[in-house]
């Protein structure tokens, strides 16, 4: 059943996918490391999330990220207004190299977690408050025109 899933289709667009990992305990010959579980996730046209694969890598590399990718396509996905990741300068690399056309965002959480070091604590929440009705306001706009191009 694990490996019917691990090679199921999918579809060929996604609107916008969404790259994460996350380090968990792995025990091995009486050794216990932690390692990296990619998580890969599709959101389709009629906006319904979907898990395109969970892969385990010692760490995050390009090397992974490329197979990951050509594991991805090997599996009917070609197509994706935008790709949401961390802030791993590697992803790109790896990204392009395997769909060209597909950009790639830094999720919020990982732009707001960088910017909390850059910014005095007591000027804190009103960057956030600030920072939070700027990219509302661009995010429906810039969605809406992506989501137009698919229709």
């Amino acid at each position: 059943m694990r490996e019917a899933w691990q090679n199921k289709k999918l579809s060929k667009e996604y609107y916008f996918i969404y790259i994460d990992a996350t380090y968990l305990p792995i025990r091995r010959n009486r050794e216990v490391d932690k390692e990296a579980f990619h998580v890969i996730m599709g959101v389709t046209k009629d906006l319904k999330r979907e898990i395109l694969g969970i892969y385990n890598y010692p760490s995050e590399s390009s090397l992974g990220y490329k197979e990951i990718f050509i594991d991805l396509r090997r599996r009917g996905f070609r197509k994706s207004l935008l790709c949401i990741a961390d802030g791993f300068k590697r992803i790109k690399k790896a990204l392009q190299e395997e769909f060209p056309g597909i950009p790639l965002q830094t999720c919020l959480f990982y732009k707001l977690k960088n910017l909390k070091s850059r910014i005095r604590s007591n000027k804190w929440q009103e960057f956030l408050s600030d920072f939070h009705s700027v990219f509302k306001k661009e995010e429906t706009i810039i969605i809406q025109k992506k989501m137009s191009y698919w229709n």
